[in-house]
């Protein structure tokens, strides 16, 4: 699904504003039709877009706060596959800061108690001093990658605009080369 808009707009918002607005009419058509219609959406996907829709379900759920991470990570050590994909799509961009992170996150969290841990994610950093100074920094370190990981996607995307988006002027520019080329005949 290219999504419509004017070539200005594209050149002008920012890293992570692009990469959402790329995505985010297929995320919304994935939540209003269920998990169990989603693999024929995606199909029509683009690599690309395939890679940015993976790339939001980790960036979009990371949340602001050490808690939401955690939660999350731990959530999605739980799900292979998605963890995979991500792990996929990242190797798409070329973003070898982040994978090594998440490289870490596995050697950290990625413990047979992880669905336990899913569950209580708050409560176990309240609990766990160890566990919570770890996360601390894990988190501190997705902050720091996270821009240029951001600029790596939206690089991408302004690399490759026919992957993502379809420029309303060019539109625009037919209609008017249309109706003046009918004018004159």
């Amino acid at each position: 699904m290219l999504v419509p808009m004017m070539q200005d707009t594209f050149h002008t918002l920012d890293d992570e504003t692009l990469g959402w607005v790329c995505i985010e009419p297929t995320h919304r058509l994935m939540l209003q039709n269920g998990p169990a219609n989603n693999a024929q959406l995606v199909a029509q996907l683009t690599q690309g877009q395939h890679a940015l829709l993976l790339f939001q379900v980790l960036h979009q759920h990371a949340g602001t706060e050490v808690d939401e991470f955690y939660g999350w990570m731990t959530y999605l050590l739980t799900e292979p596959q998605k963890w995979a994909g991500i792990a996929g799509a990242l190797r798409w961009f070329g973003d070898e800061a982040m994978l090594q992170l998440l490289n870490e996150v596995v050697q950290r969290l990625g413990t047979p108690d992880a669905v336990e841990r899913c569950v209580g994610a708050p409560k176990n950093l309240e609990e766990d001093a160890q566990l919570s100074a770890a996360v601390s920094r894990l988190y501190a370190r997705y902050r720091e990658i996270i821009p240029a990981t951001l600029l790596r996607v939206s690089t991408y995307i302004r690399t490759n605009p026919q992957e993502f988006v379809h420029f309303e002027d060019d539109d625009l520019l037919s209609d008017e080369y249309a109706g003046r080329h009918y004018a004159t005949s």
